[in-house]
């Protein structure tokens, strides 16, 4: 299994996912974009995608499914859940069950996979039974989701990517199955990245404009570090501890 993490935020859909891959007791990394747990439509405006569960499923739906939502419901801004129970599902299904027949497994090989998809300001899980339904805010699917849940909900405010991060480091920490370098895509960028946490926060310090007077206490990206980490990390419980709360709020007061 895997976990794959989705917010919808300002109009976007933003992805990520781990990189770790099991093969019976074994394990290995996804190191390219072409083979990553969430990717990009090509020929969706504005979609990206996510899958747990097989490799041979996430790779048949990336690379041969043809429209799984149709362009001009896109344009039209007429996504919606019936849509995708009416074209994606049966789509997605439908190429899993043929490749399963040629593949030579039974009839009633059940369907492992679920899928995330974000179309514009839409955000959708599909599970394995063909169920489907609309986010309004977050989700999460795969090993260790319910500890990305929870992440989700104490870190609303924060910077996106950084939610995304804390969500897949809180799976990683319970499932054998769920591990960093983690992979991260926007629906309006289109730009996938690998990076582990310290990498992360490298670039969003990088990334800042604002000015060099700003105060610690601002809420530009620059300082997404002083939301996440403080000085005495290493004796408190890590990165994901909330000591440096107090602190903010004896600097307010």
């Amino acid at each position: 299994m895997s976990v794959v993490v989705a917010i919808k935020e300002g109009g976007k859909i933003y992805m990520g996912a781990d990189t770790m891959v099991t093969y019976g007791d074994s394990k290995r990394y996804l190191t390219t974009d072409h083979t990553q747990k969430v990717w990009v439509v090509e020929d969706t405006p504005n979609c990206i995608m996510g899958c747990v569960g097989l490799l041979s499923d996430l790779n048949l739906i990336r690379y041969c499914g043809q429209h799984l939502v149709p362009e001009l419901a896109v344009l039209k801004n007429e996504v919606n859940t019936g849509l995708i129970i009416q074209t994606t599902v049966p789509q997605l299904f439908g190429l899993i069950k043929d490749y399963n027949e040629v593949c030579g497994k039974p009839e009633e090989h059940p369907i492992q996979s679920s899928f995330v998809i974000g179309v514009k300001d839409h955000l959708f899980t599909i599970f394995p039974d063909g169920c489907v339904e609309e986010e309004e805010d977050w989700v999460a699917i795969g090993s260790g989701a319910d500890m990305a849940l929870a992440s989700l909900e104490n870190t609303v405010g924060e910077d996106v990517y950084i939610r995304l991060i804390k969500a897949l480091s809180a799976a990683s920490r319970i499932s054998l199955y769920v591990d960093d370098p983690y992979v991260l895509v926007d629906n309006d960028k289109l730009a996938m990245s690998i990076l582990n946490y310290d990498e992360l926060l490298v670039r969003l310090a990088e990334e800042c404009d604002c000015d060099e007077n700003c105060t610690a206490d601002c809420k530009c990206d620059c300082h997404a570090q002083d939301l996440v980490k403080c000085d005495c990390c290493e004796q408190c419980g890590g990165p994901d501890c909330h000591c440096h709360e107090e602190k903010i709020k004896s600097a307010e007061n």
